[in-house]
């Protein structure tokens, strides 16, 4: 997707978190770099949430939670890239020619942020919201879940938690994204990450709804043809 004319719009708070996370990520080794660079690209795109939805959707117990991480990954191109990302239209962190030179990592990098997919709108942060989504679906699939489920479910929740946190502070550190775009992620992600463990419940309940009455209707016609039939 092709952004042009992107709005600099920051604050004091967003330009003083963004150099101190750019000043300490220029600081580290650059295995370090390029794994933080190879993590925040998992949610390049939902490709990782999508590739873990569909090994879960194989799997009888967990197919719910696969076919959910799939609807996150789609969510994130609907809601954030072709939504919020053209109506808010701001530029990023290393797009901001007054903020640039703070930015150690970027201006050692030849002008670059580390990582891959830089371009286009900053606000929100997809990658935190596809996170957050992802958190919001197993928050409720752990409260309402079954008591021989629990401990399963919060297996899925603290690790998705703990996977939001870490994506998000990976966006910030790469100066891909200001604090306030990855907060936003987070809090727009958790909310539609709720609506989708109830659509995909909803969905689950009319499907078994609807194979229950065709199967009715299918008993029913069997004995009135074979009443007929006597």
């Amino acid at each position: 997707m092709i952004f042009t004319d992107l709005s600099i719009w920051s604050n004091g708070l967003d330009n003083a978190i963004a150099k101190a996370f750019s000043e300490s990520f220029d600081r580290l080794p650059s295995l370090i770099k390029n794994f933080i660079c190879a993590f925040s690209a998992l949610g390049d795109y939902g490709i990782g949430y999508i590739f873990a939805g569909i090994i879960l959707i194989f799997i009888a117990r967990h197919r719910k939670v696969g076919i959910q991480l799939i609807v996150c990954a789609l969510l994130t191109v609907i809601i954030i890239n072709l939504g919020c990302k053209l109506i808010f239209n701001r530029a990023r962190p290393y797009m901001d020619p007054n903020l640039l030179p703070y930015l150690p990592s970027v201006v050692h990098n030849g002008g670059k942020p580390w990582g891959l997919n830089v371009d286009g709108s900053s606000f929100p942060s997809g990658h935190t919201f596809t996170a957050f989504c992802a958190f919001g679906c197993m928050l409720f699939n752990y409260i309402f879940s079954k008591k021989e489920d629990k401990k399963l479910s919060l297996v899925f929740l603290i690790f998705f938690s703990i996977f939001g946190v870490c994506m998000g502070l990976a966006r910030i550190s790469l100066s891909h994204h200001y604090f306030t775009d990855v907060i936003a992620g987070m809090l727009i992600g958790t909310v539609f990450g709720i609506g989708t463990y109830y659509l995909v419940n909803y969905c689950y309940k009319l499907y078994y709804y609807i194979v229950k009455k065709v199967k009715e209707k299918k008993e029913n016609d069997t004995k009135f043809n074979y009443q007929g039939i006597k």
